[in-house]
C-alpha cells in the first residue's frame, strides 16, 4: 500500500504529469511486480497460472487503492473535505471520479483533457500497470524449477557458452546425455554474434534436482554501436541426475577455463 499512496501522489503533484504519469504507471506497476514475485517465491508458489492471477488480484487491489488515495488528495487539494472513508465507497468514489472526468484532471499547454479523451489516458495507465505486475511475476516463476524433496527453489550455478549449432541436434545430444558434445562444439571465437548459452540449476541445499536450459542467442548491434541480444529457448529445464549434472558442469568449466597461453620464442643467441 506504501507504493499506492506514493504512486497516487506523485501522479498528483508532479508538474506536467500528462507526460509522465505512464512512466510512473510502469514504476508502480513494476515495484508491485517485484514484491508480488517475491511473496510468490516466498509462498513457493509453482503454478504460473496461479502466479499470474494472483498478481493481477493484488495488482488491482493496489491500483484502486492508488486511484482512492489520490481522489481523496484531489479534492482536498481544492479545498473540498471529503472522508476518505466515503471515498472507499464504490458509489461515491465513481461519482467523484464521474465529476472529474468531467472538469479534467490536469492541463498541459492550455490542454485540459477531458471526457472520452481522460477515459482513453486513465485505461492506458491501468493496463501499464496490471501489465507490467502481472509480468513480471510471471517472467520470475516461469523460469524457475522447484525441488520438491527440498521444497526450496533451484539457483542457477554453472553457465557457458558453446559456438552457435542446429536447434534440433543440441536438443537430440542434450536428451541423449551426451555432453561431452558441447566441449566438441566448443567455445565461440572471438565476439560471436550468434551462439547458445547453457545454464545449470540445483538445488542448493541437495542433489536431487537438477535442471539445465539452453538458449540461441544473436547478438545485434544497432547504428549507436550498442549491443542486445534476442534469445529463443531451445531447451528448457530439461532434468539431469546428479552425475548428468557432474558431467555439465565439468564440460562448463572447461569452456569457460582461459586459453592456454602462447608461450615465448626462445631467443636467438645469433642476435645477440
Amino acid at each position: 500500500m506504501v507504493l499506492a499512496v506514493l504512486y497516487a501522489y506523485l501522479i498528483l503533484y508532479i508538474p506536467l504529469a500528462g507526460f509522465v504519469s505512464f512512466l510512473l504507471a510502469g514504476g508502480f506497476g513494476w515495484g508491485m511486480g517485484l514484491v508480488m514475485a517475491k511473496m510468490l517465491k516466498m509462498g513457493r508458489v509453482r503454478n504460473v497460472a496461479l502466479a499470474v492471477g494472483s498478481a493481477v488480484f493484488a495488482g488491482l487491489v493496489g491500483y484502486a487503492f492508488s486511484w482512492m488515495v489520490w481522489m481523496y488528495a484531489f479534492y482536498h487539494r481544492v479545498d473540498v473535505d471529503v472522508p476518505f472513508a466515503e471515498v472507499m465507497n464504490p458509489r461515491v468514489f465513481w461519482d467523484l471520479l464521474t465529476l472529474v472526468n468531467e472538469s479534467g484532471a490536469w492541463t498541459v499547454s492550455s490542454t485540459t483533457p477531458t471526457g472520452i479523451a481522460l477515459w482513453v489516458i486513465w485505461g492506458l495507465e491501468a493496463t501499464i500497470v496490471l501489465g507490467i505486475a502481472a509480468w513480471i511475476p510471471w517472467k520470475e516463476i516461469r523460469d524457475l524449477t522447484f525441488c520438491e524433496s527440498c521444497d526450496g527453489w533451484c539457483v542457477s550455478n554453472k553457465k557457458a557458452v558453446v559456438k552457435g549449432v542446429d536447434a534440433m541436434e543440441l536438443t537430440t545430444k542434450m536428451e541423449g546425455h551426451d555432453f561431452g558434445y558441447l566441449e566438441k562444439v566448443g567455445a565461440p571465437a572471438g565476439d560471436g554474434m550468434e551462439f547458445c548459452r547453457i545454464e545449470l540449476s540445483s538445488c542448493p541445499k541437495c542433489d536431487a534436482t537438477h535442471t539445465l536450459t539452453a538458449q540461441s542467442v544473436a547478438v545485434k548491434v544497432n547504428k549507436k554501436g550498442e549491443h542486445s541480444e534476442k534469445k529463443k529457448t531451445v531447451l528448457d529445464r530439461l532434468l539431469l541426475t546428479l552425475k548428468d549434472a557432474q558431467s555439465v558442469r565439468a564440460v562448463c568449466d572447461k569452456l569457460n577455463a582461459p586459453p592456454p597461453a602462447t608461450p615465448e620464442p626462445p631467443p636467438n643467441p645469433q642476435a645477440a
